[in-house]
């Protein structure tokens, strides 16, 4: 759906939406979406990419937990770089917090929490 963008947003959530396909494959797509709005100075979009992740489905619990992880972790950052502190503080606090979330996330969705606690 090449020049509408509306038509191929739908598209592509509902190929997302596919529990046959594996997870990663899945949250790589979603996360190349994500990419490619920043890219283009789009951070509404960018986030609505990631928040996508919380509506799909997993075989496995916990990839569901490690790919979330990382997804709020990066909606943190993407508020906290538009200077919306809360906004930030909460993603940050969901990754952090998320039981089963990847490590890596977890800890630096807590780094970016003390950073904007530290500065307030």
């Amino acid at each position: 759906e090449m020049g509408d963008e509306t038509r191929g947003r739908a598209l592509i959530v509902e190929a997302l939406m596919n529990k046959d396909i594996h997870g990663r494959e899945r949250f790589n797509s979603l996360r190349k979406c994500a990419q490619e709005a920043m890219s283009k100075g789009r951070r509404d979009k960018a986030i609505e990419w990631y928040a996508t992740l919380e509506k799909l489905s997993f075989n496995k619990a916990e990839d569901r937990a490690r790919y979330l992880s990382q997804a709020w972790y990066e909606m943190g950052k993407i508020e906290e770089s538009r200077g919306r502190t809360a906004e930030a503080k909460a993603h940050y606090r969901k990754a952090m917090e998320l039981e089963g979330g990847e490590m890596r996330y977890r800890a630096r969705a807590r780094d970016g929490l003390e950073s904007i606690e530290y500065f307030e």
